[in-house]
């Protein structure tokens, strides 16, 4: 995340990475709740992966030239 913002000027980044330095110093005590909190970001990953799948086979794919 750090060469993502670098240069960039944005507060998005630092305030992200402050709000992840705090959650990862405070982590719950019950394992199903870190389970949990872990298959969040997770889930959305394999969503946002199989949507891009998704989009990519449903797109007309150009026709290549044969000289």
């Amino acid at each position: 995340m750090t060469s993502i913002s670098h240069g960039s000027g944005s507060a998005t980044a630092p305030l992200l990475r402050g709000l992840l330095w705090r959650l990862a110093g405070r982590p719950p005590d019950n394992l199903v709740m870190v389970l949990a909190l872990s298959a969040i970001p997770t889930l959305f990953l394999l969503w946002l992966v199989a949507r891009q799948i998704r989009e990519s086979e449903s797109a007309d794919t150009p026709q290549v030239r044969r000289m």
